[in-house]
């Protein structure tokens, strides 16, 4: 089994004026609340334990939705603070620590899926064949068009990062061979709880930047998703070839 941590705490600011007086979570697109169309897919899935879902944007509106149609849901509030995407992270992985030590249980693995992302990608079949890898992160990607690449070698072991509209490129290892395959990030991954005790000491952070500098050490890893597709709800935008 497997935790699913929803980061939904954005503002959302790529939908406005939909998100002036609703968070992006509970925006609807073809009458589907766009964090419905995430826990429809995992709710009560029997390879998924806890639950959790960070909040930020009018909080109390998602913290009320999900209590009322998703009572098992984990809140981790990020009300007074929002934390970026890597400070989000560990405040969940921190959550779904205390929620397993009250339990004696011990910690599973993550699956991260960003709340505005919408796919059709085998869950269930990527689960089984990762959850009992020896892994720090492994990314979801795929070949498509995009202003920011993830690098990565024959291996699919992360080795650096390339923004196309800039040319700026960081590279894990300064001495690497620059013949490495360019994947964009889908939103979604699963990462090893234990990868929470190798973030920075900062408060808020952003998540990319982080696994670069983690990457010098520790592996972290893509998984080719193929032809399948993404979108990403937040801009209406089909992500794919």
């Amino acid at each position: 089994m497997v935790d699913l941590f929803i980061p939904s705490a954005g503002r959302g600011t790529r939908l406005l004026p939909l998100t002036l007086n609703t968070p992006k979570a509970l925006v609807e697109i073809d009458g589907v609340r766009i964090i419905d169309g995430v826990l429809s897919k995992f709710y009560g899935n029997p390879l998924i334990d806890a639950i959790v879902v960070n909040v930020h944007h009018f909080s109390q509106q998602i913290i009320n939705h999900l209590h009322d149609n998703y009572p098992s849901v984990i809140i981790s509030d990020e009300t007074d603070k929002l934390l970026d995407t890597g400070g989000g992270l560990r405040k969940a992985l921190a959550v779904l620590e205390d929620y397993h030590l009250k339990r004696h249980e011990r910690q599973n693995y993550v699956l991260v899926h960003n709340v505005d992302i919408q796919t059709f990608f085998d869950f269930d079949s990527f689960l089984s064949r990762v959850i009992s890898s020896d892994i720090q992160a492994l990314m979801i990607v795929s070949e498509r068009k995009s202003s920011r690449y993830l690098l990565f070698d024959d291996n699919m072991k992360l080795c650096g990062w390339r923004n196309m509209t800039t040319g700026e490129v960081i590279m894990v290892d300064n001495e690497a061979s620059t013949d490495y395959k360019m994947f964009a990030y889908s939103g979604i991954q699963i990462v090893n709880p234990s990868i929470a005790k190798l973030f920075t000491g900062e408060d808020v952070f952003q998540l990319i930047p982080e696994y670069l500098r983690i990457a010098k050490s520790y592996p972290i890893y893509g998984y080719d998703a193929g032809a399948c597709r993404f979108v990403d709800l937040g801009k209406f935008k089909v992500l794919d070839k």
